[in-house]
């Protein structure tokens, strides 16, 4: 297998980060895939190859997990903040509690931990109270405020965010306008 490539898989399993998981039937290596999920048939390319591990990325998806939902930010896939939008609550319950069974297995050395189910949260959603957003202002003058994209320090630009509180996600757009105002005063 090569970088660049074309393969198509099932996805057999999915990891704490939201990716998919696929093994490669001749040799059993694993592969990532974000945006991919337990029962998915996709036409993926090798997006980079490690020694241990291999990421790729979904060029077709031949049919939908019954766990998938339409993610509630428009910002899902490309903000680092919420991995498991896509992935209806109850399944994410679920693989909440099967993440942490897999780790007493593989780091704790537990041969069948006994893991009680994740508790269930009264609001699925605006329910987080903190958030750091960083800002940067590029090489255009542009001033950006928003979270950083996976595994980057880029920014993407905060729109809303629904997991926030109501009243924490409006302080944080009026904090922005009023920066925006202060630093841009001309463009805001």
């Amino acid at each position: 297998m090569k970088q660049g490539e074309l393969h198509k898989f099932t996805v057999t399993g999915i990891n704490n980060e939201g990716e998919g998981i696929v093994r490669n039937a001749g040799d059993g290596f694993v592969f990532f895939v974000p945006d991919a999920l337990p029962g998915e048939e996709i036409m993926c390319r090798i997006v980079s190859l490690k020694k241990s591990y291999g990421m790729l990325k979904v060029i077709e998806r031949y049919n939908a997990s019954p766990m998938r939902i339409p993610p509630a930010c428009p910002s899902f896939g490309r903000c680092g903040g919420c991995q498991l939008q896509h992935i209806a609550y109850g399944s994410q319950l679920a693989l909440k509690t099967q993440t942490v069974a897999d780790a007493l297995r593989r780091i704790g050395g537990a041969e069948n931990p006994d893991v009680a189910g994740c508790v269930k949260s009264p609001s699925e959603w605006g329910y987080r109270n903190k958030a750091s957003l960083p800002v940067q202002r590029t090489a255009g003058e542009k001033f950006m405020a928003g979270f950083y994209k996976p595994r980057s320090h880029d920014i993407v630009e905060f729109e809303r965010c629904p997991v926030l509180l109501p009243g924490i996600e409006k302080n944080i757009l009026s904090v922005i306008g009023d920066i925006r105002k202060i630093i841009l005063p001309d463009t805001a």
